[in-house]
């Protein structure tokens, strides 16, 4: 099995979303946190495919939905 990717992002609240995918791309699981705080479950989805896919969390410190495309070469 191969290591997750492993990306992450700011909020509009500041807060740090991660999220972890697997090898098809797919979220495994999503977090956030403020600076220097403790990670809060936040629910994510990929969608797309190949090297750009696209990331929606709800951040659950500002209940935001957040948006970001990324590139993961490889």
């Amino acid at each position: 099995m191969t290591q997750p990717h492993r990306i992450q992002s700011v909020c509009e609240c500041q807060a740090l979303l991660e999220a972890e995918l697997d090898e098809q791309r797919l979220v495994l699981r999503g977090w956030a946190r403020r600076p220097g705080g403790v990670p809060e479950r936040a629910p994510a989805n990929s969608i797309g495919h190949g090297d750009r896919i696209d990331v929606a969390w709800q951040c659950p410190l500002c209940g935001r939905n957040t948006l970001r495309s990324f590139h993961l070469a490889g």
